[in-house]
């Protein structure tokens, strides 16, 4: 709360015709407090005196005190607006406003001799775009301390829309590569739900071999991503960065304001503390030029946007370079990593028996080695021994197997049990149909056919369809269903003997004969 000496100030230089801009600057005050104090009476500035009278700026901030103090002696340059900031991650639910956190810090470094170090660079204006016309791309780095005290290099990419200021972000604890600015570019796309008519870049090397006389030279891998997308490219010159000067600005403010000072621990844990900073204030706050809030305006932006390309697509895109070939199996299928991938029917050919393959953190991509044309793609399994398939072929079954098929349903009156094992065969075993049908058919004149139900209802229930698994399960059957006494038949030549009884007495006198 200003006193009335600096309220009088104000209105005897407005009444000498200055500017308020005019007035702030021989005040030494900010803009905003010269226009709050502009068209007000001097009754209205006693009621507000008299309303805040007892209000002591920064009292009821003394709660942070020590760990603010703490704050600027550790990091002399931290800013107030990354002070809110932190206060705000620390407890979401932070009561005070901005502005009372900055008078508070304001009066701290003036207490304690702490003032802010200075860096002054300048800029030029740049033009207003209407929305979805335009995104603006660049890259930055940032030195951290790790918790073991270390010292860590992190990467930045940021993409912002330029009408709505929305901004992404995501870091990296490596270089960034090729590949890993067009994933940057997905994710950056997803993140806005949509696609702008134009991007900015400077001229990095990742992407952009050189300008020559205005043709734009891209890298090969860049090239192809920018081939399956619906954007224009535009290049900065060189050395003039102030032709996407919206995104340097964001660079500086994403490092100054979340990233500086900050402990690394991890990249994961990095990226998801950037995503909430991005929510919570990098799009939430009024922007300092448009006055307006990035998310707000974000709403009325995103309908401009263009759709993004679905994922054939984005598949396209994928480094043609780094397709490996992989020989495919003659049921069209592709060994990786303990899986089979299913692909079409007839991709496997005489002329055909390698296809490429390229995979990124979690998607497999399949392409034909000639012409480089994507022709399926699946998510990368984590288990082992599958076979991984979209499809439901129909295979073509020949008459006598048909004929084999339809002998053992009739057999047992077209049962559902019996009928669903069949289909099971056919789909797990089709290049063996015909055998497993005879074997099958073998069984039925071997076994009784009550048990036989009894054993294929088993086996569906176990789900399991090997034929030596139903073999056993018949035979176990069999084996129960066996009489306790089994009737003998004597021979007609054996009939009607009948044997001598002999008392034990004469075969133990034989045998005291014999021992003498």
């Amino acid at each position: 709360m200003k006193g009335w000496d600096m309220f009088n100030k104000i209105h005897q230089l407005k009444n000498e015709k200055l500017k308020k801009t005019q007035v702030a600057r021989l005040l030494h005050s900010d803009i905003r407090t010269i226009k709050k104090y502009w068209d007000m009476s001097p009754e209205q500035f006693e009621i507000l005196r008299a309303t805040n009278r007892q209000r002591i700026v920064g009292s009821k901030m003394e709660a942070y005190h020590n760990v603010i103090v703490t704050w600027i002696k550790q990091y002399k340059d931290i800013s107030a607006s990354q002070i809110f900031d932190w206060l705000k991650e620390r407890e979401p639910e932070f009561p005070f406003a901005e502005r009372t956190v900055r008078d508070f810090v304001a009066k701290i470094r003036i207490k304690y001799d702490l003032p802010k170090p200075k860096v002054s660079r300048h800029f030029m204006a740049t033009h207003e775009t209407e929305p979805g016309e335009q995104a603006q791309v660049d890259m930055g780095q940032i030195k951290l301390f790790t918790k073991d005290n270390h010292i860590k290099k992190l990467y930045l990419f940021s993409m912002v829309l330029s009408f709505s200021r929305y901004k992404f972000a995501i870091w990296q604890d490596k270089p960034f590569s090729t590949e890993d600015i067009v994933n940057c570019h997905i994710k950056a796309f997803q993140f806005f739900g949509g696609v702008p008519k134009e991007v900015v870049y400077d001229q990095d090397k990742t992407m952009f071999v050189s300008e020559n006389s205005g043709d734009i030279l891209k890298t090969k891998l860049f090239q192809h991503y920018l081939n399956s997308m619906n954007f224009k490219v535009r290049l900065c010159r060189s050395y003039d960065p102030q032709s996407k000067g919206k995104v340097e600005a964001v660079i500086k403010y994403i490092k100054n304001n979340f990233a500086k000072n900050r402990i690394f621990t991890n990249i994961d844990e990095f990226n998801h503390l950037c995503l909430q900073w991005l929510e919570r204030t990098g799009n939430k706050k009024v922007h300092g030029t448009i006055k307006k809030v990035p998310a707000d305006l974000f709403l009325s932006e995103q309908n401009s946007l263009q759709q993004i390309p679905d994922l054939f697509a984005l598949a396209q895109r994928d480094n043609t370079t780094n397709i490996v070939p992989y020989s495919i199996a003659k049921d069209n299928t592709v060994m990786y990593k303990s899986n089979r991938y299913q692909l079409p029917k007839g991709t496997y050919s005489d002329f055909q028996k390698e296809i490429g393959v390229y995979c990124n953190e979690n998607k497999i991509f399949f392409y034909e080695i000639s012409s480089k044309n994507f022709l399926y793609s699946y998510q990368i399994s984590k288990e082992k021994g599958k076979l991984i398939s979209d499809f439901q072929y129909s295979y073509e079954i020949d008459s006598k197997t048909m004929n084999l098929r339809k002998d053992i349903l009739e057999y047992f009156s077209y049962d559902d049990n019996i009928k669903f094992y069949l289909e099971k065969i056919e789909t797990l075993k089709f290049r063996y149909i015909k055998p497993q049908f005879k074997k099958i058919k073998n069984f039925m004149v071997n076994y009784e056919k009550d048990n036989f139900k009894f054993a294929i209802k088993e086996c569906i229930k176990r789900d399991n369809y090997d034929l030596d698994f139903l073999l056993k399960i018949l035979e176990n059957k069999k084996k129960k269903d066996l009489p306790n006494e089994v009737e003998i038949s004597v021979p007609e030549r054996l009939k009607g003997i009948v044997t001598i009884n002999r008392n034990l007495s004469e075969y133990e006198e034989k045998l005291v004969i014999n021992n003498e």
